[in-house]
């Protein structure tokens, strides 16, 4: 009888046992659930947000492609490149800060759409200097820069529809998740659809001379000591115990020269003396000069020499002001 007694004791304990570990497992399950409903709120909060800084950075960059698109015939050739590469590592720079964001489920296919939009933008972009460049400077092929813009504009074109749709994936999460809607705008804007024309902006490219390659170089030279007179229609370079050349070299075109070596030669005209010396300039950019400084350049007094300094550079369109010469005579020491 004791034993037939204890039975249903033990089933009961068993029965509370297993009660508990139910209401355990549920509670920890709903703790979970609340832990991930709230990791995936905040993942969805931060990438709308994220995604709308990047939307308004492409919305300002959107609109001064079109300011440089209308404007551009008033700049000079560096200028609109430097602006296009500016624009574009905005764009790069927004668009990596985006992808460093978690996608939560609920995003997935608005990221999608945000993603083709951004990316097509900015590949369109860092398309445009290519593009003008090769409406400028293909006398060969007047239709390479036409079919460059054509295919730049396109994605431009790709990206907006992309976004066309953002807005309507984007009702559901704002309704749930109280967010702000994105900026509406287009890169292609309607009102200057012929901005946008890649035939009519290749016409307008090669109409405009200072968009054209030009390069010039120029060289302006000081000598220490200076020439006090002449001779015979020679130079005469008053004695002392040093002299030296300073060469100030100008870029007067409007592209970056890249390498530019600065070549001094003294010549012994009555005899076998020759001196030449080189100085690299790394990189000078267009409207910029750099100098450098010859010194300690040995001369023998009385003797007649031929000073010639140079700094060639490939297709300049002036090339006599890539080199200066002098005839001159040391004069003699007293």
């Amino acid at each position: 009888m004791a034993y037939n007694g204890y039975t249903p004791y033990r089933g009961e304990r068993r029965r509370r046992r297993i009660l508990l570990l139910v209401i355990f497992a549920t509670l920890i399950g709903l703790f979970s659930l609340a832990v991930r409903s709230r990791s995936e709120q905040r993942d969805v909060l931060e990438y709308v947000s994220v995604a709308r800084e990047t939307l308004v950075e492409h919305r300002e960059i959107a609109a001064q492609v079109s300011t440089l698109l209308v404007d551009i015939d008033g700049l000079e050739r560096q200028v609109v490149l430097d602006k296009v590469q500016s624009l574009y590592e905005r764009a790069l720079a927004a668009d990596a800060k985006l992808a460093e964001v978690p996608i939560a489920p609920e995003v997935a296919v608005l990221s999608g759409y945000v993603t083709v939009a951004t990316s097509s933008w900015t590949t369109a972009v860092g398309a445009l200097d290519e593009a003008f460049l090769a409406s400028v400077d293909d006398a060969q092929d007047a239709l390479v820069g036409e079919r460059l813009l054509a295919a730049a504009f396109e994605e431009l074109k790709v990206g907006d529809r992309a976004y066309a749709n953002v807005a309507q994936r984007l009702i559901p999460i704002s309704d749930e998740y109280s967010v702000n809607e994105f900026p509406l705008f287009t890169y292609i804007n309607p009102e200057q659809i012929n901005t946008y024309d890649a035939k009519l902006t290749a016409i307008r490219l090669r109409q405009f001379r200072q968009l054209a390659e030009y390069r010039d170089v120029r060289l302006s030279v000081t000598l220490d000591p200076l020439p006090v007179a002449e001779q015979n229609g020679v130079s005469v370079i008053p004695f002392g115990e040093t002299f030296s050349a300073s060469v100030v070299v100008s870029n007067n075109g409007n592209l970056i020269e890249n390498n530019i070596v600065v070549t001094l030669t003294i010549t012994e005209i009555a005899g076998e003396f020759v001196l030449p010396v080189s100085q690299t300039i790394d990189q000078l950019l267009p409207d910029v000069s750099s100098t450098v400084v010859f010194n300690d350049l040995p001369l023998l007094a009385g003797q007649l020499y031929e000073l010639v300094i140079e700094a060639p550079v490939a297709n300049d369109n002036d090339p006599a002001s890539n080199e200066w010469r002098l005839f001159f005579r040391r004069n003699a020491g007293e």
